[in-house]
């Protein structure tokens, strides 16, 4: 997805939180974003980085594997969330070799991928899934 919108005074930050932003320094609200790093992730899942569908925009954020250990360009190897909403399936986790599905999650049951029982709350971070008209997206957060 490509911006349209032209900056009068364009700022790039690093914020605390990994993300790498472009916004306009005269907008008021600094959380306005004219893009930023957390909507194209490489090979790791930051606290508070969705992976998932915006469904608006049709942007996919998933994590892709390096090529080699020496290689960062995008591999064979890819993790995301997949759901067809013509099916009106529910949203899984998959990972991919190529286009196969090398493994599943099973869906999202509401509390957790139910393939996943492994997955359950912990003192060190919170994760949620949203699944609504406008996205589909795992993330989660330090507690």
């Amino acid at each position: 997805m490509s911006s349209t919108i032209q900056a009068e005074k364009p700022i790039v930050e690093l914020l605390d939180s990994g993300n790498l932003v472009l916004r306009d320094e005269e907008d008021t609200n600094s959380e306005n974003y004219l893009w930023q790093s957390f909507d194209y992730p490489s090979d790791t899942l930051l606290a508070g980085m969705k992976m998932g569908w915006d469904l608006r925009t049709g942007l996919k954020r998933c994590l892709s594997a390096w090529k080699s250990w020496d290689d960062p360009c995008p591999g064979d190897f890819t993790y995301g969330i997949e759901f067809d909403p013509q099916l009106h399936t529910f949203p899984e986790a998959y990972i991919r070799k190529g286009s196969a599905k090398f493994y599943r999650s099973g869906p999202w049951n509401g509390l957790r991928f139910s393939g996943s029982p492994e997955q359950k709350s912990n003192p060190l971070y919170g994760f949620d899934f949203v699944y609504n008209d406008d996205e589909v997206y795992y993330i989660y957060c330090n507690t």
